[in-house]
C-alpha cells in the first residue's frame, strides 16, 4: 500500500491559477506537496499520502494500478 517511508510536507495546497498555501485539501481539490524527497524511486503515482498516525484500512483504487 506504501513504501513505508515517512516525510514531513513543507507546504500542502491548491492549484488554481497559481500555488494556494491551504492548511487542508478536499476531495474534487487539485492538490500539491512540497517535500524534500530527494530519490524519486521511492514515490509511487496514485498513492494517496495520509497522515502516519492515520493510516489507510485498506488500498484506495488509485494505489492497485
Amino acid at each position: 500500500m506504501n513504501t513505508g517511508e515517512e516525510y514531513e510536507a513543507a507546504e500542502v495546497g491548491i492549484l488554481k491559477l497559481g500555488l494556494e498555501p491551504r492548511n487542508e485539501v478536499f476531495a474534487g481539490d487539485v492538490g500539491y506537496i512540497i517535500t524534500g524527497i530527494k530519490n524519486a524511486k521511492e514515490v509511487k503515482v496514485g498513492i494517496p499520502s495520509l497522515r502516519p498516525a492515520a493510516p489507510a484500512k485498506k488500498p484506495s483504487r488509485a494505489s492497485k494500478r
